[in-house]
């Protein structure tokens, strides 16, 4: 079985003194068969690295080899394994229909024009196409522009899906659609690598997780693991700005973040709910404003939180 194996993946922009690494030894291991998902703040080299992958960027260090192939050595042979989708739909003809473009996508890859049709009205009526086929692309909505981009990427059956923010922008439905394809996609043999900033996505479709900031994995493992790194329970208070300040010193461990309110949110993870609970009653007994308290169990979003912030990890997830 084939496996996507990245390793010490390195990228620069630039020369210099301005020179930018966004990639620095990055290293992945995707077996088929299986869903991936990378996540990282913005700027943090998963978009680089996916273009990488998809043989869009050179990389400056390191090596990228699926089933063996290497996109620089055996580009055409890599290429038809191939199936990528870059945020804002742009594998697609905006000039052109739905099902032209699927069509047209096929016969680059060598399909003849009645395994494409056959091929387009099978994944049309899996993403949910079949009444926009022959609408131009360009006055498709978002979601509608992102399904056919994934269906165009499909139609080949790749044996490596590369996604990135496959749901940005897209409306209920359409990040339905995409959510119960994926896993199906693995279920077939697909070696599938995800990005996203929906952690709702990532957690139901996810086999594993790798955490990326400043070009390099800092952690990856089981949804499930990750989520354990940090205490079996979780503590989200939340207060108003005034009170921000004091909440800071009482619970120094805490990621601080804003909701769209202007309340800060602290988020924390305690090992038992007992302890969860001494904290929550010790800010009550200090006077800070409360808005709301909630105890739970840790959510793949506060690991992530907690990761990138750098906060101490009881052990490595694997």
């Amino acid at each position: 079985m084939g496996a996507l194996i990245i390793g010490g993946l390195a990228k620069i922009y630039g020369k210099g003194a301005s020179a930018c690494r966004a990639v620095d030894g990055l290293s992945l291991n995707l077996p088929q068969g299986t869903v991936l998902g990378l996540l990282g703040p913005n700027g943090s080299g998963k978009t680089t690295t996916v273009k990488c992958a998809a043989s869009i960027l050179d990389y400056d260090g390191g090596s990228i080899a699926f089933d063996g192939l290497d996109p620089r050595r055996n580009r055409a042979r890599y290429l038809s394994r191939l199936g990528a989708v870059l945020e804002g739909a742009r594998n697609v003809h905006w000039r052109l229909g739905a099902r032209e473009n699927m069509e047209y996508f096929a016969g680059l890859r060598g399909m003849g024009r009645k395994d494409a049709r056959g091929r387009a009205a099978e994944l049309a009526a899996r993403l949910g196409l079949e009444p926009v086929m022959n609408t131009l692309v360009g006055r498709l909505s978002r979601g509608n522009q992102q399904r056919v981009a994934l269906a165009c990427a499909l139609m080949h059956r790749p044996q490596l899906l590369l996604l990135d923010e496959p749901t940005l922008g897209l409306d209920v439905g359409s990040v339905e659609a995409v959510r119960s394809l994926i896993p199906a996609l693995a279920r077939d043999g697909a070696a599938v690598l995800v990005t996203s900033h929906d952690m709702h996505l990532i957690e139901a479709v996810c086999d594993k997780v790798a955490v990326v900031r400043s070009g390099a994995v800092i952690a990856d493992g089981s949804p499930a693991s990750l989520r354990a790194l940090f205490g079996a329970h979780s503590l989200r208070v939340r207060v108003p700005a005034s009170g921000a300040e004091r909440m800071s010193g009482m619970l120094p461990g805490a990621v601080r973040s804003e909701d769209e309110d202007g309340h800060a949110l602290f988020s924390m993870q305690a090992d038992s709910a007992t302890a969860a609970l001494e904290l929550a009653a010790a800010v009550h007994r200090a006077g800070v404003p409360v808005a709301d308290v909630e105890l739970g169990r840790p959510s793949l979003e506060d690991a992530f939180k907690q990761l990138v912030a750098g906060q101490p990890a009881k052990e490595t997830a694997r």
